[in-house]
């Protein structure tokens, strides 16, 4: 580089002062090019390390990224199994025993004993839903039972006066012009008597097999 300099110096000094230069231009050329040549070397030298040193950060950056990767690709999957596994565990026997409620709501028949591959923790659901189905067949039973005592004679077995109604009155309000409604009277004659002579208990199986008849 220095001997570029003092080349160029000389050359420039022989213009200035009007004297013949001492060498041509392309003898300057030639010897201008072999002074550089050691810049060039050098430049050649900086930009391969230069460029070794961008190919070793681009290596670790690639080696980064799949580091990066891997780990984003692991965490993905973890929580795609704990989502998978929270909803064969937690979420589908919920829906399980909701649905089972919703059912028994609606006076529709469930399956029991009711089956999970849940938790342990949620079994006290289940039996609380089974629980719930047994006290709901008690109540039915109770309303059954109660409706029966409402609307039948409790000796003869017969519809009472308040069945009666609750049957006949909207049956005798759609009656049309077409349509005859009929009231039979039955009357056991000399009731009293019976009573009277055999007793109550007898009179009592008089009017059973009365109504049974």
């Amino acid at each position: 580089m220095k001997n570029g300099e003092l080349l160029v110096a000389r050359f420039v000094a022989e213009g200035t002062h009007g004297s013949a230069y001492s060498i041509s231009a392309a003898a300057f050329s030639d010897r201008y090019v072999q002074a550089l040549k050691p810049l060039e070397v050098w430049r050649t030298a900086y930009l391969d390390s230069l460029l070794a040193d961008y190919k070793q950060k681009e290596q670790q950056a690639w080696g980064l990224a799949w580091v990066v990767g891997t780990i984003m690709l692991c965490v993905i999957s973890l929580i795609a199994g704990g989502v998978l596994l929270v909803h064969q565990r937690v979420l589908q026997p919920l829906l399980v025993a909701s649905e089972a409620v919703v059912n028994l709501a609606h006076r529709e028949p469930v399956q029991f004993p009711l089956t999970h591959h849940g938790s342990p923790e949620l079994n006290p659901l289940f039996e609380a839903v089974a629980l719930l189905d047994l006290k709901l067949r008690e109540w039915d039973a109770d309303t059954q039972r109660l409706r029966h005592q409402a609307e039948t004679d409790e000796l003869t077995g017969l519809l009472n006066r308040r069945a009666f109604q609750m049957l006949g009155e909207p049956w005798l309000e759609t009656t049309g012009a077409d349509r005859n409604a009929f009231l039979i009277l039955l009357d056991i004659d000399h009731f009293k008597s019976i009573n009277d002579r055999y007793g109550h208990a007898t009179g009592d199986q008089v009017l059973i097999m009365v109504a049974n008849a």
